[in-house]
């Protein structure tokens, strides 16, 4: 990793966010809204906005996983 430009770091972080993007988006039926097949396209116009989205996606699955470990009865 210590050879890779910055370029190619920017381009592999990008690649991750719109593969997490497509897999946690999903439309108000819970299906998702991308397929895989069109990874190349969502990257073409992948951009802050989708970040944002991504982050907020995460976020809630984040909260309730932590939710979820909190309801749990004491072992």
């Amino acid at each position: 990793d210590e050879n890779v430009s910055v370029s190619e770091k920017a381009h592999r972080n990008l690649c991750a966010d719109v593969v997490l993007f497509i897999d946690v988006l999903c439309d108000t039926d819970k299906q998702p809204v991308f397929s895989v097949d069109e990874e190349e396209q969502v990257r073409e116009i992948y951009g802050p906005v989708h970040s944002r989205l991504l982050k907020q996606a995460l976020d809630l699955i984040n909260n309730a996983d932590e939710a979820r470990e909190k309801s749990q009865p004491p072992a």
